[in-house]
């Protein structure tokens, strides 16, 4: 499979090729699924082996604390929730609702669909990124959390706000999937800079500016 390719072979690629060069320090970008079903899963949650991209990504954060322990390298890993933004390309519920409201179109509430997710402004997790990356004194795990958790309905109804539009009811064809997940760190205190309503704002105003060239 193409993830384990990705997310396996080439953190193994990468690293080994740092080492060998002495590269100064390394972020290794990880995920929140990696924690499994579960609210408020700090840094010291074992990893928990699911569907393919979650149990890759594990063996990620397997390779870089085996990098870590055994050859001493500066390596920082972020554990980050659901990232939304300006992302004309991306297929998440954010930049398609709100693409989907562009267009005059209502946009589908599932009403079979009670999982809830943890969300994070792209430019938040930017700077969290930079956070960490700058702080040589941070080794190890680290996650980016926010507290923003909702589900598909919240979502949907907060982008809503913004139009003049009523959302269409149905129920759906719901992939099997973690039913909670969130994330809480102990071992920082960063906090979002922006709020969720202005994110939420934000991306939508970014979407009306570069209507061409996702339409």
């Amino acid at each position: 499979m193409s993830v384990y390719g990705v997310n396996l072979m080439g953190t193994v690629a990468l690293l080994e090729a740092s080492r060998q060069v002495g590269t100064e320090r390394i972020l290794v970008m990880n995920t929140d699924k990696v924690y499994g079903e579960g609210l408020d899963a700090t840094e010291d949650k074992c990893y928990k082996h699911s569907e393919p991209y979650a149990t890759s990504k594990a063996c990620q954060g397997f390779l870089a604390y085996s990098h870590i322990d055994t050859y001493g390298m500066n390596i920082v890993m972020s554990h980050c929730c659901n990232v939304f933004g300006y992302d004309p390309f991306s297929n998440r519920i954010v930049p398609n609702v709100v693409k989907k409201c562009l267009e005059g179109k209502s946009p589908l509430i599932f009403t079979n669909d009670e999982s809830i997710r943890e969300y994070v402004f792209v430019e938040d997790k930017v700077s969290a990124i930079i956070s960490l990356l700058n702080d040589y004194d941070k080794v190890g795990s680290f996650n980016i959390s926010t507290g923003w958790i909702y589900n598909q309905k919240d979502i949907v109804l907060k982008i809503l706000e913004s139009f003049e539009l009523e959302p269409t009811y149905a129920k759906g064809e719901i992939p099997q999937q973690i039913k909670q997940q969130s994330l809480k760190s102990v071992k920082w205190d960063w906090k979002p800079e922006w709020s969720f309503d202005d994110a939420i704002k934000e991306t939508i105003s970014c979407f009306r500016k570069y209507e061409s060239d996702w339409k």
